[in-house]
């Protein structure tokens, strides 16, 4: 009955400690992965968005859906009028998971290119 506490107490402390490495390794890593996929995703908007002059990443608009998902609309302006919108499509029958998508559309609602992102 001893060793059995005693091996329930190893265990523990292993599973706490393991824990608190992977909060520590989140929390210094999670700012970094946030500012890579915003320049993955801004890269993919500067290549099939018209040409524009402002950073669409501070002009977002966010549209919440009737199913409750959430899309992002990225606008491109030039000179203070729009010329395009940049969205992101998920297409959830990929071989091995979703398939995400950016799709560049210009004023007169011609799609000017697409993008893959993951």
């Amino acid at each position: 009955m001893k060793e059995i506490f005693r091996l329930c107490m190893v265990l523990t402390v292993l599973a706490a400690v393991s824990a608190g490495v992977l909060a520590f390794v989140n929390d210094k890593t999670a700012e970094p992965i946030a500012k890579a996929e915003l320049e993955e995703k801004m890269n993919a908007v500067r290549a099939i968005l018209p040409e524009f002059d402002n950073e669409p990443d501070k002009d977002m608009v966010t549209i919440k859906m009737e199913n409750g998902e959430v899309v992002e609309i990225y606008r491109g302006r030039k000179d203070g009028e729009i010329v395009g919108v940049a969205f992101e499509v998920v297409a959830p029958d990929g071989y091995s998971g979703d398939i995400k998508f950016m799709v560049g559309v210009n004023i007169d609602g011609v799609v000017q290119g697409i993008e893959i992102l993951k």
